[in-house]
Protein backbone atom coordinates (compact mmCIF):
# COMPACT_ATOMS: atom_id res chain seq x y z
CA UNK A 1 0.00 0.00 0.00
CA UNK A 2 2.71 2.48 0.67
CA UNK A 3 4.68 1.63 -2.99
CA UNK A 4 1.20 1.94 -4.52
CA UNK A 5 1.10 5.71 -2.99
CA UNK A 6 4.82 6.48 -4.18
CA UNK A 7 3.69 5.26 -7.26
CA UNK A 8 0.92 7.85 -7.97
CA UNK A 9 3.29 10.33 -8.63
CA UNK A 10 4.56 8.32 -11.32
CA UNK A 11 8.28 6.95 -11.88
CA UNK A 12 9.28 8.95 -14.48
CA UNK A 13 8.49 12.47 -16.50
CA UNK A 14 9.51 14.45 -19.39
CA UNK A 15 8.21 16.97 -21.43
CA UNK A 16 8.21 19.54 -24.52
CA UNK A 17 7.42 22.98 -25.07
CA UNK A 18 7.55 25.60 -28.33
CA UNK A 19 6.10 28.85 -28.20
CA UNK A 20 3.54 29.23 -25.60
CA UNK A 21 2.71 25.41 -25.46
CA UNK A 22 4.21 23.04 -23.20
CA UNK A 23 3.64 19.24 -23.11
CA UNK A 24 4.26 17.26 -19.80
CA UNK A 25 3.93 13.50 -19.64
CA UNK A 26 4.26 11.43 -16.72
CA UNK A 27 5.03 7.70 -16.72
CA UNK A 28 2.96 4.99 -14.18
CA UNK A 29 4.16 1.77 -13.61
CA UNK A 30 3.93 -1.29 -10.96
CA UNK A 31 7.89 -1.07 -10.67
CA UNK A 32 8.14 0.23 -7.25
CA UNK A 33 5.30 -2.01 -5.88
CA UNK A 34 7.62 -4.74 -7.16
CA UNK A 35 10.32 -3.45 -5.85
CA UNK A 36 8.88 -2.83 -2.49
CA UNK A 37 7.84 -6.52 -2.39
CA UNK A 38 10.98 -8.11 -3.06
CA UNK A 39 12.23 -5.76 -0.13
CA UNK A 40 9.85 -6.97 2.19
CA UNK A 41 10.58 -10.88 0.70
CA UNK A 42 14.17 -10.40 1.55
CA UNK A 43 13.82 -8.45 5.09
CA UNK A 44 11.04 -11.57 5.72
CA UNK A 45 13.66 -14.53 4.81
CA UNK A 46 15.69 -12.91 7.51
CA UNK A 47 13.05 -12.11 10.66
CA UNK A 48 11.96 -16.03 10.62
CA UNK A 49 15.94 -16.88 11.51
CA UNK A 50 15.99 -14.83 14.52
CA UNK A 51 16.10 -17.00 17.48
CA UNK A 52 12.31 -15.88 18.90
CA UNK A 53 11.09 -17.43 16.01
CA UNK A 54 13.45 -20.47 15.70
CA UNK A 55 12.55 -21.54 19.24
CA UNK A 56 8.49 -20.74 18.78
CA UNK A 57 8.88 -23.70 16.23
CA UNK A 58 9.68 -26.32 18.95
CA UNK A 59 6.03 -25.69 19.42
CA UNK A 60 4.96 -27.18 16.16
CA UNK A 61 8.17 -29.29 14.84
CA UNK A 62 10.30 -31.61 16.36
CA UNK A 63 13.55 -30.93 14.54
CA UNK A 64 15.45 -28.52 12.54
CA UNK A 65 14.79 -30.47 9.29
CA UNK A 66 11.19 -29.71 9.84
CA UNK A 67 11.71 -26.51 11.32
CA UNK A 68 13.68 -25.50 7.62
CA UNK A 69 10.83 -27.45 6.04
CA UNK A 70 7.88 -25.41 7.46
CA UNK A 71 10.05 -22.61 6.95
CA UNK A 72 10.51 -23.20 2.99
CA UNK A 73 6.16 -23.83 2.81
CA UNK A 74 5.79 -20.45 4.29
CA UNK A 75 8.68 -18.84 1.92
CA UNK A 76 6.99 -20.61 -0.98
CA UNK A 77 3.20 -19.39 -0.07
CA UNK A 78 4.14 -15.90 0.89
CA UNK A 79 6.10 -15.81 -2.78
CA UNK A 80 3.05 -16.80 -4.36
CA UNK A 81 0.91 -14.28 -2.53
CA UNK A 82 3.25 -11.73 -3.03
CA UNK A 83 3.51 -11.74 -6.71
CA UNK A 84 -0.09 -11.85 -7.29
CA UNK A 85 -0.42 -9.48 -5.00
CA UNK A 86 2.09 -6.86 -6.68
CA UNK A 87 0.77 -7.41 -10.08
CA UNK A 88 -2.95 -7.37 -9.26
CA UNK A 89 -2.07 -3.88 -6.75
CA UNK A 90 -0.17 -2.73 -10.20
CA UNK A 91 -3.56 -2.83 -12.08
CA UNK A 92 -5.28 -1.27 -9.59
CA UNK A 93 -3.31 1.63 -9.64
CA UNK A 94 -4.09 1.54 -13.59
CA UNK A 95 -7.58 1.44 -12.72
CA UNK A 96 -7.11 4.31 -10.00
CA UNK A 97 -4.98 6.61 -12.79
CA UNK A 98 -7.77 6.55 -15.20
CA UNK A 99 -10.48 7.38 -14.04
CA UNK A 100 -8.36 9.81 -11.97
CA UNK A 101 -6.90 11.48 -15.04
CA UNK A 102 -9.74 10.22 -17.60
CA UNK A 103 -9.21 8.61 -20.69
CA UNK A 104 -8.50 11.78 -22.70
CA UNK A 105 -5.90 12.41 -20.87
CA UNK A 106 -3.74 8.78 -21.05
CA UNK A 107 -1.61 7.81 -23.74
CA UNK A 108 -0.15 4.26 -24.31
CA UNK A 109 -1.13 1.20 -22.66
CA UNK A 110 -4.60 0.05 -21.82
CA UNK A 111 -6.66 -0.58 -18.93
CA UNK A 112 -7.28 -4.60 -19.37
CA UNK A 113 -4.17 -6.63 -18.94
CA UNK A 114 -4.19 -9.63 -21.43
CA UNK A 115 -4.78 -12.96 -19.07
CA UNK A 116 -1.55 -14.10 -20.51
CA UNK A 117 0.68 -11.45 -19.51
CA UNK A 118 -0.92 -10.95 -16.87
CA UNK A 119 -0.12 -14.83 -15.40
CA UNK A 120 3.08 -14.77 -16.86
CA UNK A 121 3.83 -11.62 -14.52
CA UNK A 122 2.50 -13.36 -11.40
CA UNK A 123 4.33 -16.48 -12.08
CA UNK A 124 7.93 -14.14 -12.78
CA UNK A 125 7.78 -11.85 -9.49
CA UNK A 126 6.38 -14.79 -7.48
CA UNK A 127 10.07 -16.20 -8.76
CA UNK A 128 11.61 -13.07 -7.98
CA UNK A 129 10.31 -13.16 -4.64
CA UNK A 130 11.32 -16.24 -3.97
CA UNK A 131 14.47 -16.03 -4.67
CA UNK A 132 15.04 -12.48 -2.71
CA UNK A 133 13.45 -14.86 0.41
CA UNK A 134 15.18 -17.40 -0.23
CA UNK A 135 18.83 -15.10 -0.28
CA UNK A 136 17.58 -13.35 3.17
CA UNK A 137 16.88 -16.60 4.58
CA UNK A 138 20.40 -17.32 4.10
CA UNK A 139 22.04 -14.79 5.10
CA UNK A 140 20.03 -14.85 8.18
CA UNK A 141 21.03 -17.95 8.91
CA UNK A 142 24.84 -17.02 8.46
CA UNK A 143 24.70 -13.85 10.85
CA UNK A 144 22.90 -16.50 13.33
CA UNK A 145 25.54 -18.91 13.37
CA UNK A 146 28.35 -16.04 14.10
CA UNK A 147 27.43 -12.44 14.67
CA UNK A 148 30.75 -11.98 12.46
CA UNK A 149 29.06 -12.37 9.28
CA UNK A 150 26.55 -9.32 9.79
CA UNK A 151 29.82 -6.95 9.56
CA UNK A 152 30.55 -9.00 6.19
CA UNK A 153 26.86 -8.63 4.69
CA UNK A 154 26.77 -5.14 5.41
CA UNK A 155 30.09 -4.37 3.97
CA UNK A 156 28.79 -6.82 0.69
CA UNK A 157 25.48 -4.88 0.45
CA UNK A 158 26.97 -1.50 0.84
CA UNK A 159 29.73 -2.41 -1.97
CA UNK A 160 26.64 -3.37 -4.20
CA UNK A 161 25.02 -0.31 -3.90
CA UNK A 162 28.05 1.76 -4.61
CA UNK A 163 29.66 -0.33 -7.06
CA UNK A 164 27.21 -2.89 -8.41
CA UNK A 165 24.62 -0.67 -9.92
CA UNK A 166 27.43 1.89 -11.55
CA UNK A 167 28.95 -1.18 -13.18
CA UNK A 168 26.05 -3.53 -13.46
CA UNK A 169 26.39 -4.00 -17.54
CA UNK A 170 30.22 -4.22 -16.93
CA UNK A 171 31.46 -7.60 -16.69
CA UNK A 172 32.65 -8.55 -13.03
CA UNK A 173 31.06 -10.87 -11.05
CA UNK A 174 28.26 -8.42 -9.56
CA UNK A 175 26.96 -7.36 -12.84
CA UNK A 176 27.45 -11.07 -14.34
CA UNK A 177 24.86 -12.43 -11.11
CA UNK A 178 22.28 -9.94 -11.86
CA UNK A 179 22.24 -10.14 -15.64
CA UNK A 180 22.31 -14.27 -14.95
CA UNK A 181 18.41 -13.55 -14.04
CA UNK A 182 17.69 -10.12 -15.56
CA UNK A 183 18.62 -10.71 -19.45
CA UNK A 184 16.70 -14.10 -19.97
CA UNK A 185 14.45 -14.08 -22.25
CA UNK A 186 13.02 -17.69 -21.92
CA UNK A 187 10.72 -18.28 -18.68
CA UNK A 188 11.57 -21.80 -18.74
CA UNK A 189 15.03 -21.54 -18.31
CA UNK A 190 14.46 -18.63 -16.44
CA UNK A 191 12.26 -20.52 -13.56
CA UNK A 192 14.77 -23.36 -13.67
CA UNK A 193 17.69 -20.86 -12.90
CA UNK A 194 15.83 -19.15 -9.79
CA UNK A 195 14.57 -22.44 -8.32
CA UNK A 196 17.81 -24.36 -8.77
CA UNK A 197 19.56 -21.00 -7.18
CA UNK A 198 16.72 -21.10 -4.54
CA UNK A 199 17.17 -24.70 -3.68
CA UNK A 200 21.00 -24.33 -3.64
CA UNK A 201 20.79 -21.70 -0.50
CA UNK A 202 17.67 -23.48 0.68
CA UNK A 203 20.26 -26.72 1.10
CA UNK A 204 23.41 -24.62 2.30
CA UNK A 205 21.14 -22.72 5.48
CA UNK A 206 19.98 -26.68 6.17
CA UNK A 207 23.52 -27.06 5.95
CA UNK A 208 24.08 -24.41 8.38
CA UNK A 209 21.55 -24.49 10.99
CA UNK A 210 22.96 -27.92 11.89
CA UNK A 211 25.81 -26.29 12.91
CA UNK A 212 23.85 -24.41 15.16
CA UNK A 213 23.56 -25.11 19.02
CA UNK A 214 20.95 -27.55 20.24
CA UNK A 215 18.23 -25.27 22.73
CA UNK A 216 18.45 -26.10 26.47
Amino acid sequence: MIASLFSLGGVGTTGTSWDTTQITIHYYSSDLIIVFTLIWAFIMGITITQKAYRYSDFAFVSNRFTSNLSNLLFLLTASVVGGISAILVGNVLKVILFFYFGSENSMGGTLLTPPIELTLGMFVTSLYILLLSSLGYFFGMLVQLHKGFFVFLLGLFLGIIIFGIRSVEQTNIIGSMFMFFYKETSFLLFMVKTLLTAAILFSCTILISNRMEVRK
